[in-house]
């Protein structure tokens, strides 16, 4: 029994130490630790910091408007190029399909151009191999007249014969003469009366180009008039804002006032070319050249006036009244408007032609150009077949002459060949004009062509960069991140009208945060750039280590006190922007120079090894234990020798540490 007594204490000793050993373990995983500092012990004092983000941006959208999305939320994390959210951009977007709507008519413009001038080419291609056929014959029929000329030796009854079947042949070419003739004659008149009605109609659209340029002109200066006040019926109705038009920059509204002015003059002058163009006097030429006035004269006014207006009311000072945030949103949402309809009244483009101010002058320049180069080939073409008839008209006239025996037989035998030969020569010099004519006209045609490609071309661009404006326009509506980190303050609320510009929200980069310090006056002496600082987190806590980066040179006058900021590296964004924290500074003695400072640890890391003072070191996750030697001592700190700078020892469960143990 007394064996069994034994042995049972024997494994409960063994059971008891097991479970130590286990407790052990598990408290060697709870432990703290702190960095060694650099300072001399003079006293260590704390104050109450608040976190913020080392790196902070205000977002907004450039351009103003309503709000009608807002997708970040405060605390939410995001990425640079993150949408935060999108204002009213209706105008942009309108500019936008806009744009595309002129693109594809131009495009298609550009096809049915393309289809024309070629077929008009080819038509002239087809006629000049028609007239090189024609050379040939002429060139073979004076090679046998001259052969028949010098070897004439057939009788008269022979020669009468051959000349009554050349009379048959003359005679059918002039019927066929004849009837060229009528239809070059009414290719000529048809084609005028075409070119003559498609000629009014451009003039009337002209016109009407002219009417539209004329009551937008008045729509753009009645609007401005009364938000600027230049006519006595509205100079007094913008005296509630007029200091705040413009405030930012007032040369803006100043320019803006002087362009209205001789906008207002203009209008005068642009009221009465309507009017007359209205009227039977006027002419093609008076409605061109108020073409030409309004698109060298007004448009570039126009143009500056929309633009600097948009700069006026971009530079305003909001006010409470009149001219709140919304209401400048909406002045320059319709200051684009008209910058918008301006551009499609002075051109604007169907699949078949181009209108507008810019559209017209192009359809009567190129109207000008292709209704004297048809006519004018049409005329030659009547001549040509006039001169034809009249050169049949004599040769039948002398094969008439031949077989009614008016000459003798010799002279008949060389008038024969002498006239075949001048019939074919004159036929050829014809077919060799009308060759030369063509050619000219072929190449005319291809200038006139890649000409007008090239100006539809220059058009598409133009529109491709007005497309590209109203996209960067649509852009500015949005509300982007432009760099990673975290929502911290959220503005705004869906249907609100704000400027462009104003913050909608705060985002804030809190890899690296920093803590905001007042330290009072008497306390800066003993602060210096790059020490160390222990910073408390009250809420976790946890002690973290941080620097100091910046020390503010002012001394608010009321508190006496100096602002100081301390970074901290936050990788793992454990500390949150907001939070309050302590901050203790180890202090130097006035006049000690950085070089002086020892070295400081929490009084928590000091342990006694048979009374010498040690501390735990960790190093690569080894607990190493080190004599150190203490200099002074205060509440919190000491100040010691024997450690380097930034070397981590243990503050807290290092009595279950042994000397070279491997820690978790």
């Amino acid at each position: 029994m007394k064996k069994i007594g034994i042995s049972l204490l024997l494994v409960m000793l063994t059971v008891l130490s097991s479970c130590g050993k286990k407790e052990e373990e598990l408290l060697i995983k709870n432990y703290k630790t702190a960095k060694v500092m650099s300072g001399t012990l003079k006293e260590t004092q704390n104050f109450v910091g608040y976190i913020e983000g080392k790196e902070e941006v205000y977002l907004g959208a450039k351009m103003g408007g309503k709000i009608i999305s807002l997708y970040g939320e405060e605390g939410q994390r995001i990425k640079a190029g993150t949408i935060l959210g999108q204002l009213d951009g209706e105008e942009s977007k309108v500019g936008i399909a806009v744009a595309n709507n002129i693109a594809l008519s131009l495009e298609s413009l550009s096809l049915s151009t393309s289809a024309m001038f070629d077929e008009q080419i080819k038509a002239l291609e087809q006629k000049k191999e028609q007239i090189k056929t024609s050379i040939s014959i002429a060139e073979s029929s004076i090679l046998v007249a001259e052969a028949g000329k010098k070897g004439a030796s057939k009788g008269l009854e022979d020669v009468k014969t051959i000349a009554a079947s050349q009379l048959e042949t003359v005679a059918s070419q002039l019927e066929q003469a004849q009837v060229g003739l009528e239809t070059a004659q009414s290719n000529y008149d048809n084609s005028l009366e075409t070119l003559t009605q498609k000629e009014n109609d451009i003039y009337s659209n002209s016109k009407i180009a002219v009417n539209q340029m004329t009551n937008f002109t008045t729509s753009v200066f009645d609007t401005l008039d009364l938000i600027i006040g230049i006519t006595e019926k509205n100079k007094d109705k913008n005296d509630d804002f007029e200091t705040f038009l413009g405030g930012n920059k007032v040369e803006t509204k100043e320019k803006s006032e002087t362009l209205l002015r001789t906008l207002q003059e203009k209008i005068k002058t642009l009221k009465e070319k309507n009017t007359f163009l209205k009227s039977e006097n006027a002419s093609k030429e008076d409605i061109y050249a108020t073409l030409v006035w309004i698109n060298t004269d007004m448009y570039p006014l126009l143009k500056e006036l929309l633009g600097t207006s948009y700069d006026m009311f971009n530079e305003s000072i909001p006010s409470e009244g009149s001219l709140s945030l919304g209401t400048l949103s909406n002045y320059k949402t319709q200051m684009l408007g008209f910058q918008n309809n301006l551009d499609s009244i002075m051109l604007s483009v169907s699949a078949t032609t181009e209108l507008g101010i810019q559209g017209a002058i192009n359809n009567i320049q190129n109207f000008k150009k292709n209704k004297t180069m048809q006519l004018d080939l049409l005329k030659k073409q009547v001549e040509l077949a006039e001169k034809n008839i009249e050169t049949l008209q004599k040769t039948y006239k002398n094969y008439e002459a031949i077989t009614s025996g008016q000459v003798s037989d010799t002279e008949t035998k060389n008038v024969i060949a002498q006239e075949q030969k001048t019939m074919a020569e004159k036929q050829k010099t014809i077919a060799e004009q009308q060759l030369k004519e063509l050619e000219a006209s072929i190449e005319s045609m291809k200038k006139q062509k890649q000409a007008k490609l090239d100006e539809l071309n220059t058009k598409k661009e133009e529109v491709g960069g007005n497309k590209m404006t109203s996209i960067v326009y649509l852009d500015n509506t949005k509300i982007i991140s432009s760099l990673d980190g975290v929502v911290t303050k959220k503005f705004g609320e869906i249907g609100q009208v704000v400027g462009g510009g104003v913050p909608l929200y705060i985002v804030a980069n809190d890899d690296i945060v920093k803590v905001h310090v007042s330290v009072p006056e008497n306390s800066l002496k003993d602060i210096m750039l790059g020490e160390e600082v222990k910073i408390n987190l009250e809420e976790s806590k946890k002690e973290v280590i941080g620097k100091v980066t910046k020390i503010l040179p002012t001394i608010d006058k009321i508190t006496k006190t100096a602002n100081i900021e301390i970074e901290i590296q936050n990788k793992d964004h454990s500390i949150k922007i907001g939070m309050y924290v302590k901050t203790y500074f180890a202090h130097i003695s006035q006049g000690q120079e950085k070089q002086d400072r020892g070295m400081l640890i929490p009084n928590s890391a000091i342990i006694a090894d048979l009374g010498v003072p040690g501390v735990y070191v960790i190093k690569d996750n080894i607990a190493t234990f080190k004599n150190i030697e203490i200099i002074s001592s205060g509440k919190t700190h000491s100040q010691i020798k024997g450690l380097k700078i930034g070397e981590i020892v243990i503050t807290q469960g290092k009595e279950n540490i042994s000397d070279g143990e491997k820690l978790k």
